[in-house]
Formats: structure tokens, sequence, C-alpha cells
């Protein structure tokens, strides 16, 4: 795929997770969380850094096998730059193949204060490749504890200059678990973007 070269993240974009819940006194419950993760390769806001390069390329949106990124992505329940922020995706990314279109990653979905899952978080732990796939959540802490399930990604939409990319996912039939689903419950996209706007 001719794109992939020129987006490095795939893999860590959290897009929808299904997860099974295990209360330790209830019933598994399935749920379907949805929100948008920002990510910004430009100094002095980014929180998508490479730390190791394979190549002397510049930039640091595009990637090269054996290249790894770490992340520290704010999550928004809507794709509009400066919407509330519910958490973070926190983490590191690696490109994964010699033909730059499979990643793997470790990541934290890590959810903010006052939220329906304060201080709780979901660990994604996997291999993705491009266009669109599928990465397994191995667990979680708090309202997440013994969380699994997976996580689905689509590219819908991209603009190169800006370094804009707007992802989707398929759509996944779920149970909901009530209050909890709260504000997540839009729409399901990521937002990354090389500049502020």
């Amino acid at each position: 795929m001719a794109f992939s070269t020129s987006f490095i993240l795939a893999a860590p974009i959290i897009l929808a997770a299904v997860l099974v819940v295990k209360p330790s006194v209830i019933a598994e419950k399935e749920m379907n969380l949805r929100f948008f993760m920002h990510e910004y390769f430009k100094p002095p806001h980014a929180t998508a850094i490479k730390v190791v390069s394979t190549t002397k390329n510049n930039r640091p949106e595009i990637g090269s096998f054996g290249d790894i990124y770490v992340l520290d992505n704010p999550l928004t329940s809507r794709g509009v730059v400066g919407s509330e922020i519910v958490g973070r995706a926190q983490g590191i990314v690696a490109v994964a193949s010699i033909t730059n279109d499979s990643y793997y990653m470790s990541l934290n979905v890590a959810f903010g204060k006052g939220g329906p899952w304060s201080g709780s978080s979901i660990t994604v732990l996997g291999w993705y490749q491009e266009p669109i796939g599928e990465i397994p959540v191995v667990g979680g802490t708090g309202s997440f504890r013994d969380a699994k399930g997976y996580v689905v990604l689509q590219l819908v939409s991209f603009n190169l200059t800006k370094k804009y990319f707007v992802w989707f996912s398929r759509k996944v039939v779920s149970k909901d678990l009530g209050h909890k689903m709260g504000a997540l419950k839009k729409g399901l996209m990521m937002v990354r973007q090389d500049e502020e706007d």
C-alpha cells in the first residue's frame, strides 16, 4: 500500500474496544467503547515521538522497518481538536515489517478523573496491519480488570499536507453497560495531525 510509508502509527490507533468485563460478583458483560485519538508529531506539543530511527528520514510521521515510537495521545469523545479529554493512549509502537504496512504495539488506554471509568485502564498488545485490522485487548485495571476483547481499525480519510488522518472502526455488535457508556457512545474515529489548527 503506497500510503503505509506515510503513516507509521497505524498500530496504536485505538478506536473501538470490545471488552468482556468480569466483575467478581456480576456475570460477564460485553461493551463497545468509541473515542477519538489525537496524535501530534510537531514540537512543542508532540504526543508521538520517534525514539529509534533506522534511516536518515527527518520526517517523524514517516516510519521505516525497525523504527520505534513512544506516544501519549489525548482521547476525546468527539473528533474535534480542543474537545474535552477523557483519557490518554500511552505506549510504544514499532514498525514490524520490511514493507512498512504492519506494526507491533504495546499500549495502555488510561481514562481520566471524573469520568465513568476514572482511574481505570485497558491494555492493548499485538500486531496490526493496514488498512483494516484487529488488535487484542489483553487486560485492564479498575473497572476493566481482567478485560479481554479486541480493537478494530480502518482508515477512512487523510490529508498528507497537514498530516491529518481519520480512522473509523467497523461496526461491532455489543451489549450496553448502561451509565458506564456515557459520552463515549457517539461516533468512532481517530484524528491524527501534525500541527494544531
